[in-house]
């Protein structure tokens, strides 16, 4: 029961979203589009098995963020038009959102990828000598990282204010975007895949071994 009730509040926005982005009612747009992104924060845990539920039947988190932005660009062309140089530049805006996730994720798949290469458990073992890099903050390594997703939320909401506020959010939402990506790719180049050879881990053996007796 509570499953239905979080997927009826989770796509039960999307209508509403609609209908006050043709009407246009930005009050109530931008109410429950506030509203659409704390179900959206909320529902992996209320419901675990949800987000995954969701994706087989082609309504995963993606398509909702792009839904709700597709939206926001609607309530924008019925308030202020889409003739304007300002439009044109939020939809350019909303795009290169998507791309600079794109670059965080195959970035975040990436670092995971690299870190996840050991040849044997490694449990309660000093593998100090291994010189494994820390990991990045949990929003920045997190490949899914709703945080990072709804950045989206400051030209989604700035639409409610007109079109100028919804390109400066797109805006700063691509910039942070960036930045976070950008910051990944220090701790990808440190991350070499571990070596797997019986060598290394001879010698990696013996270098705890001789730590040990000390």
């Amino acid at each position: 029961m509570r499953r239905l009730i979080v997927i009826a509040a989770l796509l039960g926005c999307y209508p509403v979203l609609l209908v006050a982005a043709l009407w246009p009612a930005p009050v109530l747009f931008g109410a429950v589009a506030a509203a659409s992104y704390l179900v959206e924060y909320a529902a992996p845990r209320a419901a675990r098995p949800l987000p995954e539920l969701l994706a087989k039947v082609h309504l995963g988190i993606t398509l909702r963020f792009a839904a709700r932005e597709t939206m926001a660009l609607l309530l924008v062309a019925r308030t202020a038009g889409a003739e304007l140089p300002w439009f044109a530049a939020l939809a350019a805006g909303m795009l290169a959102i998507h791309a600079v996730r794109a670059l965080h994720t195959g970035l975040a798949l990436r670092l995971r990828q690299m870190l996840s290469r050991m040849p044997v458990t490694t449990r309660n073992l000093d593998v100090s000598g291994l010189r494994i890099p820390r990991m990045p903050p949990g929003p920045l390594r997190d490949a899914g990282s709703v945080a990072f997703l709804c950045l989206d939320a400051l030209p989604v909401l700035g639409s409610v204010l007109g079109v100028v506020p919804a390109t400066a959010g797109a805006a700063v939402a691509l910039a942070a975007g960036l930045a976070g990506a950008l910051a990944l790719i220090p701790y990808v180049r440190r991350a070499r895949p571990s070596p797997t050879g019986p060598g290394c881990w001879r010698s990696w053996a013996s270098r705890s071994r001789s730590t040990a007796r000390r």
